[in-house]
């Protein structure tokens, strides 16, 4: 009987040697090739994601150009209003003709003839930030209920005559926490701006990447880059990649890192519990 038994054990001990350490190489092995296959994926998923947004900002800035070009040519020569107090009209009447959320004539003195965005800066010094090299991305004031709030915009400029005087027109759209919330939904990732001259970020209220201090954009102002395995934003992990829109600010998109450890935590507790 204690022969059977010690032969018993010795066989149990003999099948363990011989079956648990290709279960666990078994286990190791999927784990790996999880956690690369979800790599590529999440790399995959952000490039395409950071593409469609660069897209997205190239296309608004050649609408704006487009529409800008149309106001100058053919709008803006046809407007005869004998009051000079109704220019701080005008702005507003072309863009909503040409669909542009922000539309501005300033003259040569630099001060504000018309604007739908700021209407209460009529003759009012123009005085918005832009970006050295890029003068398509400003930075508008624009009118909000009583008060007043900044918001970066794409913007088209064309020099152009009214009553006979020398203006500039500038139009365009805002590359606004709503314009970023609105690409993040139809990728699936969240979508922000980085400034890093006044070191901000432009971000939907409630994304993680509002968060995130002091990034560190690797290879910025050159190409696109893509983060470390990931970073933590609000206690979660998530894997990032980040593309100049101009020397001074970068387009910055950020997925979820978590779907690895739902995909490959059972895997390693299956292999692990057929070995206990």
């Amino acid at each position: 009987m204690i022969r059977l038994r010690s032969l018993r054990g010795r066989l149990l001990t003999a099948f363990v040697l011989v079956a648990v350490p290709p279960l666990l190489v078994l286990a190791v092995a999927v784990s790996t090739l999880l956690a690369r296959s979800f790599e590529a994926s999440s790399r995959e998923r952000l490039a395409s994601a950071l593409q469609s947004a660069l897209d997205e900002v190239a296309r608004k800035r050649s609408e704006a150009r487009e529409k800008l070009q149309r106001i100058v040519d053919q709008d803006l020569p046809g407007l005869t209003l004998p009051v000079e107090e109704q220019d701080q009209g005008i702005a507003k009447g072309l863009a909503e003709r040409r669909d542009l959320p922000a539309l501005e004539i300033v003259d040569a003195a630099g001060r504000v003839v018309s604007s739908r965005h700021w209407a209460a800066g009529f003759g009012l010094p123009d005085r918005d930030q832009t970006f050295p090299g890029d003068p398509e991305l400003r930075i508008e004031k624009v009118g909000e209920d009583y008060g007043l709030s900044t918001r970066l915009a794409v913007m088209a400029s064309r020099e152009a005559s009214w009553r006979g005087r020398p203006v500039t027109v500038r139009g365009g759209s805002f590359l606004d926490a709503e314009f970023l919330a609105r690409l993040g939904g139809l990728a699936g990732v969240e979508v922000a701006l980085r400034d890093q001259r006044q070191g901000q970020w432009i971000a939907p209220d409630r994304s993680p990447l509002g968060h995130w201090a002091d990034p560190v954009l690797t290879g910025y102002g050159r190409t696109a880059s893509y983060g470390p395995p990931a970073i933590s934003l609000d206690g979660a992990p998530y894997r990032w990649a980040a593309a100049p829109l101009n020397e001074y600010l970068a387009l910055v998109v950020a997925l979820p890192a978590g779907s690895l450890e739902v995909l490959a935590t059972p895997v390693r507790r299956l292999g692990f519990g057929i070995t206990t």
